[in-house]
């Protein structure tokens, strides 16, 4: 009898521990989502507060504007693109916590958000890349030299954020 009730409440504090073990590592996989959303819309709403403030001219187009109006206008409107995305990144995190989940499906959706952060750090290197390559053709020619300074600073601005997001994100899924 005493040998039975020893196996039994080993198997049943094997059983809540493992339980609770995993309920713990659904919920910090899904918290640490909503944290990145946050991040990035945080990082997005001030983008679109500061660089109006810092730019009389990012609405307008023309001649007249310098590369500080171009840097001002490329950060905008790069963070309209990133506040929709913490939007609905954040919204479909919130949707997908609450459904049916094993820890099969933990897994598969932890690997599928992996390569997701892998591909878009290759992103973020091309976005660099291309805003030093549009600071480098500035040199090349006298048009429109200007708006590839501001557009290749933003490039470079943004894409460098991006990078060290992306990274820290994965690094701290990976854990």
């Amino acid at each position: 009898m005493s040998k039975s009730f020893s196996f039994l409440f080993f198997l049943f504090f094997s059983v809540s521990v493992f339980s609770q073990d995993s309920s713990l590592i659904h919920k910090n996989f899904f918290r640490n989502q909503q944290f990145a959303m946050t991040t990035l819309g945080v990082w997005s709403s001030g983008n679109l507060i500061v660089s109006p403030l810092l730019s009389n001219n990012i609405f307008k187009t023309g001649s007249s504007l310098n590369s500080e109006d171009y840097f001002h206008q490329m950060n905008f409107n790069w963070n309209i693109v990133n506040g929709a995305i913490a939007g609905l990144g954040y919204w479909s995190v919130c949707r997908r916590k609450k459904k049916s989940w094993n820890f099969s499906s933990l897994e598969q959706e932890k690997k599928k958000l992996k390569t997701s952060l892998a591909v878009n750090m290759g992103l973020d290197v091309v976005y660099i890349v291309s805003g030093i390559l549009l600071n480098r053709a500035e040199h090349n020619s006298s048009s429109n030299s200007e708006l590839k300074i501001g557009y290749g600073n933003s490039l470079i601005l943004q894409g460098g954020f991006l990078l060290i997001f992306d990274g820290v994100f994965l690094f701290k899924i990976s854990r």
